[in-house]
């Protein structure tokens, strides 16, 4: 594939590989979009995609065949909807006396590259949990008792809703749906009274006076396990919409007051395998994503160091079909 790249600028494989390295050992652990929108590479920037709809799982058909030796037909459509990618990247200036200043404690070009990429990807994690978290998207059904209510709240109740609701509409089975929900909203799920009882005999030290659980050292794996679905995926960070130098303001990244029951898509896979929503990447500079590139700005006296990539987070599937959306606080 050809390499297409400004003029002037170099393209960083080996920094490239610094980034990917990132996403896949610090970010997997502070992001989780790569996991609710897993990413699909494609060789163009925009198209029609298909989605997958109602029909496809629900419909009552004929399956007896007919009297003159025919067989009765589906549709067999799906939904089509379209991604544009678009390009997200960030550039850092490396000094030549900063970068001689800290030779000796880091290597300040790999460094940067990682912050860069940390900085696109938060930027990507805002993107997918507004996606994720819509009301405007998807129909919010209230929480039989709010999640912060510890001693009356019953998260498992709410969770177990969805599940039997995503099962009605698809027949997919909880040990394909995952939950995914703020940090707020697990440390609450996991501090009432129900989800504490029905770990006491499991969880080390337990008892029944719940005196052994202790609910912030409580594992998302742990609350998928009870709950019997595949993953629990706790949305986590915030950011600061103020200006450097200005007091921060900060908000968390995924919005307190949800939790998205769903079927997200297999990393690695395609759009074959059921999932609510996926990233397209547009790989038409570099099959390497992200891309890395450096140019020098002479005039001061720096080597300017790019990141970016060329993406689209989408929903692949009907509102409401893989997904179930609660309303913790209501």
């Amino acid at each position: 594939m050809a390499i297409h790249i400004a003029s002037g600028s170099t393209l960083r494989r080996d920094l490239s590989v610094v980034a990917q390295e990132y996403d896949a050992e610090l970010a997997a652990q502070m992001f989780i979009a790569d996991r609710v929108a897993p990413r699909l590479p494609v060789a163009v920037q925009a198209a029609a995609y298909p989605v997958w709809i109602r029909e496809n799982f629900v419909k009552e058909d004929d399956v007896n065949r007919n009297n003159d030796g025919s067989y009765n037909r589906i549709d067999g459509g799906l939904g089509t909807l379209t991604f544009s990618c678009d390009e997200h990247g960030l550039e850092a200036s490396l000094d030549d006396r900063t970068r001689k200043m800290y030779t000796n404690f880091i290597d300040y070009e790999t460094q940067m590259t990682r912050t860069l990429r940390h900085r696109i990807l938060k930027a990507r994690e805002r993107r997918v949990a507004s996606m994720v978290i819509n009301t405007s998207t998807y129909s919010a059904v209230s929480a039989s008792v709010n999640w912060d209510t510890a001693s009356t709240g019953v998260p498992l109740t709410d969770i177990a809703t969805g599940i039997t609701t995503i099962n009605l509409k698809t027949g997919i089975p909880a040990s394909m749906m995952s939950l995914v929900l703020s940090k707020a909203d697990f440390d609450n799920c996991v501090s009432t009274t129900q989800v504490i009882n029905k770990l006491q005999y499991t969880y080390g030290g337990g008892g029944g006076d719940n005196k052994g659980i202790i609910p912030h050292l409580i594992r998302p794996a742990q609350l998928a396990a009870i709950c019997g679905i595949k993953e629990v995926h706790v949305g986590m960070g915030g950011y600061d919409t103020t200006e450097e130098g200005i007091t921060p303001s900060m908000s968390a990244i995924w919005t307190a007051g949800y939790a998205m029951l769903a079927v997200l898509g297999t990393p690695g896979g395609g759009l074959d395998t059921f999932g609510a929503w996926h990233t397209f990447d547009w790989t038409a500079d570099s099959s390497d994503m992200p891309v890395v590139e450096r140019y020098r700005d002479e005039t001061r006296r720096a080597d300017i160091v790019r990141v970016r990539d060329d993406a689209d987070e989408v929903a692949t599937a009907e509102a409401d079909l893989l997904n179930y959306l609660i309303d913790t606080s209501t």
